[in-house]
């Protein structure tokens, strides 16, 4: 016998009861029996139905509740990239200012030097010191080839002319200049 048999018999007995007791048709029998079987479960399936509803609520408050820890988490992550970033950049500033300042460069430099690390900075400012210096020994040259009104000083220190400034004018030149001067044979007249 099986599980279906078993369940079946009762039915059957039960409707063989009823239809000894009252004359009814096979659907009255049918009808009575799915009635009968609905207010029996009835209460059952709105009770599972009521906590099928409670816990999808709740799976779906849960899930909710993880997302939101996955977003709190990313942001977290974020701020902490951002403050990062900004403590690398405050660093970064900080070494340029200060490697200009030991070289005796101006500040408002900073925005021309490049590099992350302190050593690639360090080999940025001095590249930049030694671009500056060449540019002004160029520039200093020139003043002084200018105001002698000739050539470069040969090397042995014999010009082809012997150049001649007035004082007003040799005292307006730099230390280096009034050297390069003397030592070219120039002269100075009153």
């Amino acid at each position: 016998m099986s599980e279906n048999d078993i369940n079946v018999q009762p039915a059957e007995q039960e409707v063989s009861k009823a239809t000894k007791e009252e004359n009814f048709t096979a659907e009255e029998i049918l009808e009575n029996v799915k009635k009968e079987i609905e207010t029996k479960f009835k209460s059952e399936i709105a009770g599972l139905n009521r906590k099928n509803s409670e816990l999808a609520s709740l799976l779906k408050k849960k899930e909710m509740e993880d997302k939101s820890e996955i977003e709190q988490i990313e942001i977290l992550k974020k701020e902490k990239q951002n403050i990062e970033n900004e403590i690398k950049a405050l660093n970064r500033a900080r070494n340029i200012d200060k490697l200009l300042s030991e070289i005796g460069l101006p500040l408002e430099f900073s925005g021309r030097i490049t590099g992350d690390t302190e050593q690639e900075i360090m080999n940025d400012v001095n590249n930049f010191k030694a671009f500056l210096d060449k540019l002004a020994q160029e520039k200093a040259e020139k003043i002084i080839n200018e105001r002698m009104a000739g050539g470069k000083p040969s090397a042995s220190g014999q010009g082809s002319a012997t150049k001649i400034l007035s004082f007003s004018d040799f005292e307006k030149l730099s230390g280096k200049e009034r050297a390069a001067f003397i030592n070219s044979g120039g002269k100075i007249e009153n």
